[in-house]
């Protein structure tokens, strides 16, 4: 019995990009951004040295999503399941 096939990483960015808004939006900062879009998703350069730590796990990948806002850019790492692309969590970069 065969489960569900990975996602491909252009199905995980497209889910990164929804779940980066989405856990923007419902930040204090983004709560009241109603122009914010994003404007850029890529693989997240802190992803090695989090797996290194032991943060994260093999089947997991971390997108950065970069937003613009009125209030200006911010960027959000957020962390996906590879096989099922559930989010796992998210949190901003303070520095880019």
């Amino acid at each position: 019995v065969g489960g569900m096939p990975a996602k491909t990483p252009k199905e995980l960015r497209k889910i990164a990009e929804e779940e980066g808004l989405r856990w923007y939006r419902g930040s204090p900062t983004g709560r009241f951004s109603d122009d914010a879009r994003v404007t850029a998703v890529r693989s997240s350069p802190d992803e090695q040295r989090l797996r290194d730590m032991g943060d994260i796990f093999d089947d997991q990948s971390i997108f950065r999503v970069t937003i613009k806002a009125r209030s200006g850019k911010k960027q959000v790492d957020v962390v996906l399941d590879n096989e099922r692309g559930s989010f796992q969590g998210a949190s901003t970069v303070e520095m880019y």
